[in-house]
This record gives C-alpha cells, sequence and structure tokens, in this order.
C-alpha cells in the first residue's frame, strides 16, 4: 500500500514544517496545492521534496479535492498545513502500509490546539474523521467551511490509534478575524441550499450553541480558552444567519 499525502496551503502564514515533518516515513509522495501563500511555504514544501501546484482558493470542498487530483497512488491521506500526525499515529500508518489487503477508509482522532492549549473538552475536544482513504470511493463534501470525507454507506471506516494533531489557531485575534470569513461562507452555502433564516434562529441558535458547548459538552472545564471558543463559535453562528438573512432579502 503505497500513501499519497495530498496537503492544501492558503495565502496566510500556514506552519506546514512540522506537517512535512511527521509524514517523512508515512507518505510515498506529497502533493501541495497552495492559494497564493505569501510567506515561505512554498519554498519550505519543495525543499522537504513535495510536489506544488498552485490554485486560485476554489472553497474548502474544491479545494481539497483539486489536491486529490494531482495524487497517483490510489489511497490518500488529506491534511490541511496546520496539522501534524504524531507518533503512535506514524507507527499505526506503518504498520498498515505493509497489509495485504488494507480497508477502503481510515479514521484519524484529530486533537486541537486553541492558542496554546490542547483542548479536552467542548465542541473542539478530540474528533474522529477520515482522512485516510481510497480515493476511487471517497471524496470531500459536506458544506463549506464544515467539510468532510464522504464514503459509500455499506464501507465501515476502521480507526486508527493515535492523533492528528491540529493547531487551529494561535491567537484570539485571528480565531476572531476567521470567524467573520467562516460564517461568510457558510451563510452562502446555506444560502445556495434553499435555506431560510429568521429572527428566531439569529436569536437563539447561537443562545443554544454556547450552552451546549460550553455547559453540556463541559467546555469550561479548559478554562478560559473554553470559554473562548465557546462565545467565538456562538458568534459564528449569529454571524452565519444574519447573512443568511440578508441574502434571502437580497433574492
Amino acid at each position: 500500500m503505497k500513501i499519497s499525502a495530498a496537503i492544501i496551503t492558503y495565502n496566510e502564514a500556514n506552519n506546514i514544517g512540522r506537517c512535512l515533518q511527521s509524514l517523512k516515513l508515512v507518505a510515498d509522495e506529497i502533493v501541495v496545492l497552495d492559494s497564493n501563500s505569501k510567506d515561505e511555504t512554498v519554498n519550505i514544501a519543495k525543499a522537504a521534496g513535495a510536489m506544488v501546484f498552485n490554485q486560485e482558493f476554489l472553497g474548502h470542498i474544491a479545494q481539497k479535492n483539486k489536491a486529490i487530483s494531482y495524487t497517483q497512488f490510489d489511497y490518500v491521506l488529506s491534511l490541511d498545513a496546520d496539522e501534524a500526525l504524531d507518533e503512535t499515529l506514524i507507527q499505526e500508518l506503518l504498520k498498515i502500509k505493509n497489509k495485504p489487503a488494507p480497508a477502503k477508509a481510515y479514521t484519524l482522532n484529530r486533537y486541537n490546539n486553541y492558542c496554546g492549549q490542547w483542548i479536552n473538552f467542548g465542541a473542539w475536544r478530540s474528533d474522529k474523521k477520515i482522512r485516510l482513504f481510497d480515493k476511487h470511493i471517497g471524496k470531500w463534501g459536506g458544506k463549506n467551511p464544515h467539510d468532510k470525507i464522504e464514503i459509500p454507506e455499506n464501507i465501515q471506516a476502521l480507526e486508527l490509534k493515535g492523533n492528528l494533531l491540529h493547531w487551529s489557531y494561535t491567537s484570539i485575534e485571528e480565531h476572531r478575524n476567521k470567524i467573520e470569513n467562516y460564517a461568510a461562507i457558510a451563510a452562502k452555502a446555506y444560502h445556495e441550499a434553499g435555506k431560510k433564516s429568521s429572527s428566531f434562529k439569529i436569536v437563539l441558535s447561537p443562545v443554544f450553541r454556547f450552552t451546549r458547548d460550553y455547559l453540556f459538552k463541559l467546555g469550561f472545564l479548559d478554562g478560559k480558552n473554553g470559554l473562548l471558543i465557546a462565545t467565538l463559535t456562538a458568534k459564528e453562528v449569529y454571524l452565519k444567519y444574519k447573512k443568511l438573512r440578508d441574502l434571502n432579502k437580497g433574492q
């Protein structure tokens, strides 16, 4: 089993170095699809032996599928530049590379770091996502910006030990700036799908989200950052439905 690693990078700082370093023993090829990054991402990727391509950002789903289109092997490990494999996950991947009949898809446990703190509770606690799969049966889907790998219902993804380490935000300011963009992307996707907003959703959906994440999912146990995550996530929900209502009115 040979593995192609497909990485997408954006136009802001990507910190791709640790991602590439973690793939050295696992990936048989590394493809990086860059969208006009303004840092040293491209030079770092080329120095690491990656094949680098450029594409104006098409949206999270289309961009990731585009990156996969450049890979040559059947199995693809799809990552963002701010993600990296921990040692346990690296060893797990090395084991399955030698299996004569690997599964068609594998789930990885993503462990999120927020402003230097690993998050153990709330909506951002460790979550399992399909990231390694046979590209002939799976692809990126969902709704922007909340994409996911979609595989046929009759295929079961196997879980791998270890963690996919994800450095989500390095500062609160970065998070605040990003939610405006994510809310706009989500509102556009909802609008194109024919969904409607209302004053009820604008007011109560953020309240529900905060209560669920901070209280029911124990986000408060992550301290100050748990509160920040729950608050800013609720604000993103508010902005999403507000922007969706504006789009509905414009229609």
